[in-house]
This record gives structure tokens, sequence and C-alpha cells, in this order.
């Protein structure tokens, strides 16, 4: 399988660039910096998307072959405070990351034959809760642009999945933030600190394992992990 992925040098990303590689998929891998990884099926391109144009995004990608999976892992928590805390500037890096770079990166790569996308979403999308506004809110509009793409792409199958809490840098911020005042965490600082968290190759191996089951939910639509 071809395999487009992005965020893939820590993480999720990184489990998910490491198990694909030992199940022998083909990946084609964008982001700002390197994986360090030398591999024969592994293809990188160093891109920074937030200051990239669609043309020479296209010629970047020049070589990119069809796509079975283009997976969208690339995102960012920001800052854990009040939404009203927040400075435009701040609010716009958020978005630029976790939903303008994204539909960049599709305007470029629909452009070519795909057959499925996969984009990494997050249980946070469901319930406003205080502390997550900038996060919640672009991972919001990410779903949104799959919903939309999905009706204007119809031979591509979209598709928006919540992987699960895992162990990643992520977590680890939110082990020092004030519960008293953003008591949504408390339940990820308890998960992490159990040592019950799964990794992200745990992780990334369950969502290859069950990937044919996530896509029976309809294009466009969500989906989490923990449903199954």
């Amino acid at each position: 399988m071809n395999i487009f992925l992005t965020g893939h040098t820590n993480g999720l990303g990184r489990g998910l660039l490491e198990h694909a590689l030992e199940m022998g998929h083909k990946l084609w891998c964008l982001s700002r910096s390197s994986s360090q990884k030398t591999h024969p099926n592994l293809n990188e391109s160093l891109c920074d998307l937030s200051t990239t144009s669609f043309d020479q995004l296209n010629e970047l990608l020049i070589n990119v072959p069809p796509i079975d999976l283009v997976i969208l892992n690339a995102g960012v928590l920001g800052e854990i405070k009040d939404l009203s805390q927040f400075s435009d500037s701040e609010l716009k890096k958020v978005f630029e990351v976790n939903f303008f770079s994204q539909k960049l990166l599709l305007d470029v790569l629909l452009t070519r034959d795909v057959h499925r996308v996969l984009g990494i979403s997050t249980g946070a999308i469901l319930k406003s809760q205080k502390g997550w506004g900038p996060y919640s809110m672009s991972k919001n509009a990410f779903k949104s642009l799959l919903e939309f793409y999905a009706l204007e792409f119809p031979r591509t199958h979209f598709l928006s999945l919540a992987p699960g809490i895992i162990k990643t840098n992520m977590q680890e911020k939110i082990l020092n933030v004030d519960t008293e005042n953003y008591q949504s965490f408390k339940r990820l600082q308890e998960a992490n600190l159990s040592g019950q968290m799964p990794t992200p190759n745990q992780s990334a191996a369950l969502i290859f394992d069950h990937l044919e089951t996530y896509f029976q939910t309809e294009s466009g639509g969500y989906t989490d992990v923990r449903n199954y």
C-alpha cells in the first residue's frame, strides 16, 4: 500500500511510520524535520506548510504516485488556558497547523488519485471543555473540512478518527495542568500516572489492525477507536 503521512517524526505519527514500514508499506512523508530514519520504502520531504504555496508544494510532491491512504496526523495542542486569554496570533498558530495546512495539503494531493484520507481527530471535539479552546475548535474545523471534501470528491473516502489517549509529549504537557481550574484534564493525568496509557506504537498497531472496520463509516464521518 502507498501511504502519505504527516507528523511522522514523533508521537503517534512516529508509531504509524514504524508500524507501516514493518508491514511492508511504502511511505511518502512530509514534516518540518527529518525522522532521521533510513529505509528503502521511506521517502521524506521537508516543508513548513505555513510558508508554502500550492504551486511550491505541488512541485515538491511531483513524484508522489497514486496514494492508497493519506494519514493527516500533524497537529498541535497549543497552550492550556482560557480561550479569552489567547491573542489573535496564538489562536491563528493553532489553526494554521490543525486546519489551514491540512486544506493546502489536501488541495495538492487530491489533484492525484487518492483512495482514502484518514484525518487524526480527537474526542475533544464532542464537548466544549475549559482549557481545550483552540485545539477543540481547530479540530472541529478539520472534521468539517473532511465532511465537505467527502461531498466534493466522491471517489475518495474521507474519515475523521479519534485515536484515544496515547502516551506522547502532549500527555507530558498535560501532567502539569492545574486540574482545579481545568478539571477535564484530571482523567488524563490519572491515566498517564497509572502506567496503562498505550504507547504510540501500540496505538499505531491498533489503527492498522482495524483500518478496514473504521472505513466502514460513511465518507466524511467521524469515529473513535474506543467504539470498537
